[in-house]
Order: C-alpha cells, then sequence, then structure tokens
C-alpha cells in the first residue's frame, strides 16, 4: 500500500519493540512467580487478568489495531485471541524451560 493508507511498522511497536518481545521479557525476569502461576491450576484467575491486561496494552499502542474497525466489537476479539495466544505461547515456554 502506498500513502497514507500505508501501515506504519512502528505504530506495532512498544519501546521500540513489539509488545511479545516487552512481555516475554517481563516472563524472564519474574521466570519464578510465572512458573507458580502457570503451573499450578490456581493461577487460572490471574492467567485471565493478565490476558485481559495484555488486551488492553495491545490496544492502547497499536495504532494498526484501533485502525482496523470503527466497530469496537471486531478490536475486542483482535485484540483478546492476540493476548490468549501470548499468554497461552508463554505458559508452554515457561514450563518447558
Amino acid at each position: 500500500m502506498a500513502g497514507s493508507s500505508a501501515l506504519d511498522p512502528d505504530s506495532l511497536l512498544l519501546n521500540g519493540h513489539p509488545l511479545s518481545y516487552s512481555f516475554f521479557e517481563h516472563v524472564e525476569r519474574h521466570e519464578e512467580l510465572y512458573r507458580r502461576i502457570f503451573g499450578h491450576v490456581d493461577g487460572a484467575p490471574v492467567c485471565r487478568q493478565l490476558t485481559a491486561r495484555i488486551a488492553d496494552l495491545s490496544r492502547h499502542y497499536h495504532g494498526a489495531l484501533r485502525a482496523i474497525s470503527t466497530k469496537p466489537i471486531e478490536t475486542e476479539l483482535i485484540a483478546g485471541y492476540l493476548a490468549g495466544a501470548l499468554v497461552e505461547v508463554a505458559g508452554r515456554w515457561i514450563k518447558l524451560n
């Protein structure tokens, strides 16, 4: 795409990195805490809150996500899907390490 409708890659970054980079950096830094959250059935409510927080951050920082649609429900679904995937991958990653 050209012109004003082109996607600005910088709109997908948080502090110069993809949101996933910042999230995994945080998980790694607090590995013992996340090992308890992801490794125990009682961690499910915390995972849900974490997913909601990541979705909020994604909607707030990613201009491209905000520009997808004027219909809030579509943006909510996309942000929730991406955040859920990040948390699921982080859980598997921390259990394997």
